[in-house]
């Protein structure tokens, strides 16, 4: 039996391990999972420790962690034995994330105004980590193919008919929803943006409390989803089912569906969503349980699959798949929720989603109770009909409760119980999703947020604390100080020698002439997988067909065209934002090693001050604007028409030529074959173009990316390198000055001590 020993602190991002009380080596095969987030390594844990001690099937763990990471290692401890092992495990709770970021900001506003801090803490890097730490939001996003139910569910959360919710395709602009506790339930203010961000509405008051009001916001809600003119709706008001937290507030994004939209950008924008592996925001995936399969949403499932099988747990989490109008099955007519299920997982499974996380749920059920404890009156006669008769389904029917089918842990099962819902309401299963997104927000985005505070922390305390050594590091005595003197002038002539034309910054261009090589073989991948898509395309097109199979088959390869042309181009953005940092990175450690070099031939002068001279200089970072990530629009020539090779429809020519395609072939019957032989060079220039174009921008932004920096060693770099030798060089001469700094670097660095004693404190388990 081996006993196993689990300290994970999900803030510092650091994992201690003791096997049979013994700290694994450093070159232990647990060392990698040391500086990683629990949910990135956990799900292979237990598989690990087995390999490692050579089939052992016995283990004890004792885990000490946040109740969130706690709860994640049970779940491992389960799995584990149902895989044959025998695992126990006993664990510490430590307090959660909410109580140490009210503490972290307040050191933050005490470092902004300490005159030794503030001069770090207005650079550009730290303000984005504070800002990326402080920003209450956080992002819920309901996708969906047509039908499904979604502005439904939405509104089953929000307790009122605040979206159109027709029995049709009706999400045609995204609407963002913000949570005000503040706001009183079933009031909301409104305004809607155009796609460049300009003002098309300006706010308006609604309330939804009473009918007259329900039906004037119905009128004006569905009339901004139709206008061509509307790329967004913002919508503030209260979220009533969300549990209310003073360091976050949800914002729930309502999205057109994949082949769903007035606008192609909605589109990308949906699928950005999907790809954000930075802020990792939740996805609601709903899924229509009377069809599932029929919708075209094959892109947009795999574009899921490829995000979840690549970041963990974390990665997994974040997409819930809804299964909603589960009140539909009636299980006296052999209409079974859990068979509902199974096919669901089966039909993410064929998309290439292993072990999804499922949930049915009743968003109509859900609805209607919540707008009649809102109101009675908000129901009509019908809605109050429906309900009755759902009600007792759902009261009297034990395979209704919806909850059961679910995979919930049993932590989030007791969340559940203490909030004493009515039978029916928590049967109808949304209560039990909408908790699904509070355990999220606990276990990911807050400890996420402590974690990207406490990284600028550090990296103000670092910086401080490196001008300060360099300062104390003039303690010495007179001969080295005369060393120094001469180091200073050999380090003057080293930097000036660096910059000729055949030095250090002529190396640096050639060193990042072309396209990576970890790029080129990305774009070689999607390449291959564009070949095959295509080509598999191209096979649905031999033979012969009627008129109307024709063009059945031409409007699901248009959609299908314009789905995987969607996914293609966020993949190359993402190659393109990937790649620039990348650059970035490849630069750093340039710049990190040009100044190593400098002080190359005056180490074996064993200075201390040398050391934080060089620590001090090791400070460069630069970033591209948004805007310049991206693919830029432009026009290409596919045979004999101009088209756009980005934000529009390149795929409409089937329709615009069907006449003429019908007019060549005799009878009623169309040559399948000729058809796309005909269209299917056309579509291979269109993306081909598009990658084309990708790889440009690549090209572009590292020139620009290179400039950047050779513009910051030429200017900035020298100037900072200059002022900072002419300081040494007084406080070498003026023994005075030089007794004053460090006087003043002593108090310094007892100063930065106390001060990061705080964040220790703080961030402890």
């Amino acid at each position: 039996m081996i006993n196993v020993a689990i300290k994970h602190n999900p803030f510092t991002i650091e994992t201690c391990f003791l096997i049979n009380d013994q700290k694994p080596e450093n070159n232990s095969q647990l060392a990698e999972y040391e500086n990683q987030r629990l949910q990135l390594w956990i799900e292979g844990f237990f598989q690990k420790l087995y390999d490692i001690f050579n089939g052992e099937e016995q283990y004890r763990v004792h885990f000490k962690g946040v109740e969130a990471d706690c709860v994640d290692m049970e779940e491992a401890v389960k799995q584990a034995n149902e895989d044959g092992l025998d695992v126990k495990m006993s664990y510490d709770i430590v307090p959660g994330s909410e109580e140490r970021l009210d503490k972290i900001q307040q050191l933050i506003l005490e470092a902004k105004q300490d005159p030794l801090f503030k001069q770090y803490v207005n650079t550009p890097d730290v303000l984005k980590k504070f800002d990326a730490a402080f920003d209450k939001n956080f992002d819920v996003y309901v996708v969906a193919t047509m039908s499904s139910g979604k502005s439904t569910l939405i509104n089953a959360m929000l307790g009122c008919d605040l979206l159109p919710a027709l029995n049709e395709a009706t999400t045609a602009t995204i609407a963002k929803i913000t949570d005000y506790d503040h706001i009183s339930q079933g009031h909301f203010t409104v305004s809607c943006k155009d796609s460049e961000g300009y003002i098309v509405n300006e706010q308006q008051e609604l309330d939804l409390t009473t009918k007259i009001g329900a039906e004037s916001a119905a009128q004006l809600m569905s009339e901004w989803n139709k206008s061509p003119d509307v790329f967004r709706i913002n919508i503030e008001g209260k979220i009533p089912a969300i549990e209310e937290r003073e360091s976050v507030r949800l914002v729930l994004t309502d999205t057109p569906g994949p082949n769903n939209s007035q606008d192609i950008e909605h589109n990308l924008t949906t699928m950005r969503y999907i790809g954000d592996s930075d802020r990792h925001p939740l996805v609601l995936y709903i899924l229509n349980g009377q069809q599932l399969g029929i919708n075209d949403d094959r892109s947009l499932l795999r574009q899921i699959a490829d995000v979840m099988s690549k970041g963990g747990k974390q990665s997994k989490d974040r997409f819930i798949f809804v299964i909603n109008k589960a009140d539909v099955f009636d299980p006296e007519k052999g209409e079974y929720i859990e068979n509902v299920v199974t096919r669901a997982k089966q039909y993410l499974k064929n998309n290439g989603i292993a072990n999804p996380l499922v949930y049915p749920v009743s968003a109509s059920l859900t609805s209607l109770l919540r707008k009649r404890e809102l109101s009675i009156d908000l129901l009509t006669r019908s809605e109050r009909g429906d309900l009755s008769a759902m009600e007792d389904l759902f009261n009297e029917e034990p395979l209704m409760d919806l909850v059961q089918y679910m995979p919930l842990s049993k932590n989030t099962q007791e969340k559940i119980n203490k909030k004493n819902y009515s039978t029916v309401l928590y049967r109808s299963g949304l209560p039990a999703v909408e908790m699904m997104i509070d355990d999220y927000i606990e276990k990911y985005s807050l400890p996420n947020r402590v974690t990207r505070a406490n990284q600028a922390l550090s990296q103000i305390i670092q910086q401080s604390t490196n001008a300060a050594e360099l300062q104390k590091s003039l303690e010495t005595d007179e001969q080295n100080l005369n060393k120094l003197q001469e180091n200073i002038n050999l380090l003057r002539e080293k930097e000036k020698q660096a910059f000729k034309s055949d030095g250090y910054i002529n190396k640096v261009k050639n060193q990042q002439k072309g396209i990576r090589k970890e790029t080129a073989q990305a774009f070689m991948l999607e390449e291959k997988k564009l070949r095959e898509i295509i080509y598999d395309f191209g096979n649905a097109f031999q033979g012969e067909a009627s008129k109307r199979q024709a063009q059945n088959k031409i409007n699901k390869l248009t959609r299908d065209l314009q789905s995987e042309f969607n996914l293609l181009v966020v993949n190359l953005e993402n190659m393109i934002e990937s790649d620039q940092l990348e650059i970035q990175k490849d630069l750093s450690t340039d710049y990190n090693r040009y100044i190593a070099s400098l002080f190359d031939d005056v180490s074996e002068l064993d200075l201390p001050i040398l050391e934080g001279l060089k620590n001090h200089m090791v400070s460069f970072s630069i970033s591209l604007e948004e805007d310049e990530i991206q693919v830029k629009r432009h026009r290409v020539q596919t045979g004999t028409r101009t088209v756009s090779a980005k934000w529009y429809n390149p795929f409409s020519w089937f329709s615009s030529r069907e006449e003429a395609v019908y007019e060549t072939v005799e009878e009623e019957f169309v040559s399948l074959d000729d058809l796309w032989e005909d269209r299917g060079p056309e579509i291979d220039t269109v993306f081909a173009n598009l990658l084309i174009d990708a790889k440009q921008k690549i090209q572009d932004n590292s020139d620009k990316t290179i400039s950047i920096y050779i513009e910051f060693m030429n200017e900035e770099f020298s100037e900072r390198f200059n002022n900072l030798m002419s300081d040494l060089e007084e406080k070498v001469e003026d023994k005075n000055k030089r007794k004053e700094a460090i006087d003043v670097a002593r108090m310094e660095l007892d100063h930065i001590e106390k001060f990061n004693s705080k964040i220790s404190d703080i961030l402890t388990l």
